[in-house]
């Protein structure tokens, strides 16, 4: 009997350890067993990297980065910025406009990698002279997977010369957003063959010779950037009628100027010589619209 209940003890107290560990562990933002994920209340989300600090950092939504998201962890070495993540949470406390503390219960690496089929991040700013209804539609040879706000037969707004829009709840936003799969035939015979460690650089410097205001060239490369700058090349192609065709606008008040930036990149091993692509200088007259978005090519 005294055996049993020394056996009993042992596991017991065995049991316990493992529990504490397995705490530990999580509170230092370690990866732990996945059996943890089975816990009745957890829910799962992919986030990218943003800032890694030595007790916390910052990640956002791959698709929406409007978003960002605040979780005190100490991260491993190895996790670098532009890696993404599977967080499984119990809850989301929001902090600051769009910033969220985030309750988890585990964090590990993710699978997550671009699909060559999908337009990711396309966002839609919209710039009148004056407070305007505004009514935007898609007509796409393919099917949205996401969209912000909720596109219910179109987005219907009022925008402000500021670039603020206001849905008829008065919930605020700063674009549009949606994302999409399409079948698209991308035109790649001209454009830029970039180092990856050189990226961020020359898409900051392209992105305002084609038009983009600061802006919407920040976001553009904080979207791109992680997925492209560890790349030992890409193979950079701004697309035209390919997209354009594939992906039409439908717009009431019409714009008086549009400018829809979608990029294609391609990860290379090596560099190639292509043709370099040249742009029409941009003039931002009246009632402007722009959107930007991209993808890639494997």
């Amino acid at each position: 009997m005294r055996r049993i209940l020394h056996i009993v003890g042992m596991l017991v107290i065995s049991f316990i350890l493992i529990f504490i560990s397995n705490v530990y562990h999580v509170s230092k933002g370690k990866s732990t067993d996945d059996s943890i994920a089975d816990i009745a209340d957890a829910k799962t989300m992919t986030l990218l990297l943003n800032e890694i600090h030595d007790d916390y950092f910052i990640a956002s939504n791959i698709g929406n980065p409007q978003y960002k998201y605040k979780i005190t962890a100490d991260l491993n070495d190895d996790f670098c910025v532009g890696d993404s993540v599977d967080v499984i949470y119990r809850d989301l406390i929001e902090i600051e406009s769009n910033i969220f503390q985030v309750n988890y219960v585990n964090i590990k690496a993710s699978d997550f990698t671009l699909d060559e089929t999908i337009c990711y991040k396309p966002v839609i700013y919209l710039y009148p002279n004056r407070p305007m209804d505004i009514d935007v539609k898609l007509d796409l040879n393919g099917t949205l997977t996401h969209t912000y706000p909720k596109y219910l037969n179109g987005w219907h707004v009022t925008a402000y010369p500021d670039g603020t829009l206001v849905d008829k709840s008065g919930i605020q936003y700063p674009y549009l957003f949606w994302e999409g799969k399409l079948g698209i035939d991308y035109d790649m015979s001209k454009g830029f063959c970039i180092s990856g460690n050189k990226t961020k650089e020359f898409l900051n410097n392209i992105l305002s010779s084609i038009g983009l205001n600061t802006t919407e060239k920040d976001e553009f490369i904080e979207f791109w950037v992680p997925f492209m700058e560890k790349n030992p090349y890409n193979k950079i192609c701004f697309q035209t009628t390919a997209y354009t065709d594939n992906a039409k606008l439908n717009i009431k008040p019409t714009p008086d100027t549009i400018l829809r930036v979608y990029m294609v990149f391609q990860p290379l091993n090596y560099s190639v010589e292509i043709e370099e692509q040249t742009f029409d200088h941009f003039n931002r007259e009246g009632f402007t619209v722009v959107e930007w978005g991209g993808g890639i090519v494997k």
